[in-house]
């Protein structure tokens, strides 16, 4: 073989390694190329969750643990599946300190996420919490706090109450001297207890009776004393220079429902009018139909003739001088001039009108008669003096709708020689009652005295 077949040779051999040596490449590089997808489609088959790095606190960050993801099985286009090791992420990288609550996975993302992100999942930020000592002692400091003003508290309250009870008598007057008269209870008005305000310089109305000295000293708007038999009532009366001073305050000025029973100010405690009114509210206290007011209330009851009959004479005795009085009837009216006509205009009956001529009392006698539940058979001459005990009532009340009206027992002045007792057999029901429209207008039915002549005080 000559020197040009050799090179020949040698150019060809060459070739052929060349050729060998490119196409190992080619293989190599297909190879790495075909890994390539493989891992990008293993990673984006994968829920990524994003973590949020931060620099890592002075002495209080946390190394967690870190778990290799297990690996996933791929599906080929053929039916075969193989594993595919996942790309590495940032939580195999074990030289990165992250702050537990950051690194916890959110409950939306819990279902679809891999496994190896449960041991995120499982760490409480209470658990982290209860771990800084820090917070640990701020609960502890808050919480000693508010029972020491827990505790205050109810040593104040307990206080309070121990100083509003031990001082509970020198708060029923003003002075503070615990010697108040109140006005349902006659054994505060009697009793030692008021002595000391009798002093020697207390300056006493002329004729002031022995017995009632310690009450008008107590209270100077004292003046007289009401007891209806049969009933609770057994109290003090008061009189003011107007009439709505006691109707919602107590003796010394302060608020009260029940007022103070009162004399109409018009009336004299010591001459006497023609007509004494007392007034006192009616506050029903029970629901099983029991008379249980604290005032006048139970003057309700003589419209009951049995009840009259066993208690006719009642007991109203002023600074003075001490009467009894003699029941002449009960009735029941309206309290404003709404409730009952004149003809066609509005009319209010003045059962309350202290001062009159002679004929004009004899005239309201003549109306109290007619409006009376009973007759009582006792007479009225014009010369006499009648007392009048006044409140409101819920006789004409339906449906839960309060009416304005009236009670009114009336009583005439025993007079000078005669006997105090009364013969109860005359007395009988009232078979035609003088009633208001307001009546009628409630419970139905024709007012046979809507035109009959009304009475108006005179003189």
């Amino acid at each position: 073989m000559n020197e040009n077949e050799n090179k020949n040779n040698q150019n060809i051999a060459d070739k052929d390694s060349g050729a060998s040596s490119d196409s190992s490449r080619d293989l190599a590089q297909a190879r790495i190329d075909e890994m390539l997808r493989d891992i990008k489609k293993t990673a984006a088959a994968r829920p990524q969750t994003p973590v949020q790095r931060t620099a890592p606190p002075e002495k209080t960050a946390q190394r967690l643990p870190v778990r290799e993801p297990p690996p996933v099985r791929e599906q080929s286009a053929v039916g075969h599946s193989r594993s595919v090791s996942p790309a590495p992420s940032s939580f195999a990288q074990e030289d990165a300190p992250v702050e537990a609550s950051q690194n916890r996975a959110p409950a939306s993302e819990k279902s679809g996420a891999s496994t190896y992100l449960d041991t995120y999942a499982q760490i409480d930020a209470a658990e982290i919490a209860a771990k800084d000592p820090v917070a640990e002692k701020q609960k502890k400091v808050k919480t000693l706090l508010w029972s020491a003003v827990g505790v205050l508290s109810l040593v104040i309250v307990c206080a309070v109450i121990y100083l509003l009870w031990d001082n509970k008598d020198s708060l029923l007057s003003p002075d503070g001297d615990g010697t108040a008269v109140t006005a349902f209870h006659p054994g505060n008005v009697f009793s030692d207890a008021v002595s000391p305000n009798i002093s020697s310089d207390t300056e006493f109305p002329e004729g002031i009776q022995e017995r009632f000295k310690a009450a008008y000293a107590a209270e100077k708007s004292f003046v007289g004393w009401l007891k209806v038999p049969g009933t609770s009532i057994d109290m003090p009366i008061y009189q003011s220079k107007d009439n709505k001073q006691y109707l919602k305050n107590d003796l010394w000025g302060k608020f009260s429902d029940y007022g103070v029973v009162f004399m109409d100010k018009s009336n004299n405690a010591k001459d006497m009018s023609k007509n004494t009114v007392l007034y006192g509210h009616n506050y029903d206290t029970k629901d099983d139909g029991r008379f249980t007011d604290l005032q006048f209330g139970e003057i309700e009851q003589y419209r009951d003739l049995e009840f009259y009959k066993q208690n006719p004479v009642i007991e109203f005795n002023t600074l003075y001088k001490n009467y009894k009085w003699k029941v002449i009837g009960c009735f029941v009216t309206n309290g404003d001039d709404t409730g009952d006509t004149d003809g066609g205009k509005n009319y209010l009956f003045a059962y309350n009108w202290t001062n009159m001529s002679d004929n004009s009392f004899m005239k309201l006698a003549d109306e109290i008669e007619q409006r009376s539940f009973i007759h009582t058979g006792v007479d009225v001459q014009p010369t006499d003096k009648i007392l009048t005990l006044s409140t409101c009532t819920y006789f004409f009340d339906r449906g839960g709708r309060l009416q304005n009206a009236r009670c009114a027992l009336v009583a005439r002045m025993v007079r000078e020689g005669e006997s105090e007792t009364v013969d109860v057999s005359k007395a009988v029901k009232n078979e035609n009652i003088r009633f208001p429209q307001l009546y009628y207008t409630i419970f139905g039915g024709t007012n046979p005295y809507r035109d009959a002549a009304k009475w108006y005080p005179e003189g």
